[in-house]
């Protein structure tokens, strides 16, 4: 049987990593899903272009990183570590 603090101490550091994760993969994801928006609109002559990527419309706050991450590592430590 696992203590408590060994519980809580694998979820917060797994949150920790998840947060930072979640941080960093998110404007990545954003970039990802306009480079592929802007690949297969079509291109009208003359047209400039559209708009650039704006990486604040893509930025993820920081309490929604660390709630997603800390719902992902109770469910992670709980369903597979502790199974």
């Amino acid at each position: 049987m696992m203590s408590w603090k060994m519980y809580l101490l694998m979820i917060s550091f797994l949150a920790l990593m998840l947060a930072v994760l979640f941080m960093v993969a998110w404007p990545v994801v954003g970039n990802v899903v306009w480079q592929y928006r802007k690949s297969r609109e079509r291109r009208v002559p003359g047209d400039e272009g559209g708009e650039d990527f704006n990486l604040a419309d893509w930025k993820l706050p920081l309490w929604k990183a660390v709630l997603m991450a800390l719902a992902t590592a109770w469910l992670v430590v709980q369903f597979i570590v502790l199974k």
